[in-house]
């Protein structure tokens, strides 16, 4: 079945690319789909082995306890002062006020201190 539509390669020198361009009965066109395929086949596997080390790794990292993520940017001393803020009602805007960050950023750490203590 011929759709009209072609391949051009860069690398219109290599065998391979100039087999995709012949008539998909003829050997080249079946050789060069097979190295298309195996091309194909070995990018998956390389993803599939990336995905399983990303884990693998993630896994140790967490089992050894470290933090993953993005850096809270408030450091312990300042959320204790924070906590000690919140427990004499000041406002978070006010809280927020006072150590120069947004109310979101703040109540997104509050959260994830709150996480990491649990």
């Amino acid at each position: 079945m011929n759709r009209g539509v072609r391949l051009r390669s860069l690398a219109a020198n290599e065998a391979w690319a100039k087999g995709l361009d012949a008539d998909p009965e003829s050997m080249e066109w079946m050789t060069a789909m097979l190295i298309a395929q195996v091309c194909s086949f070995s990018a998956q596997l390389e993803r599939q082995a990336i995905a399983r080390r990303t884990r693998a790794g993630l896994a140790q990292a967490r089992a050894e306890g470290k933090r993953l993520g993005r850096p809270l940017s408030l450091d312990e001393e300042q959320m204790t002062a924070i906590h000690q803020d919140l427990t004499e009602n000041m406002t978070v805007a006010a809280i927020g006020k006072k150590y120069g960050i947004p109310r979101t950023t703040l109540r997104d750490n509050l959260e994830r201190a709150n996480a990491q203590r649990e």
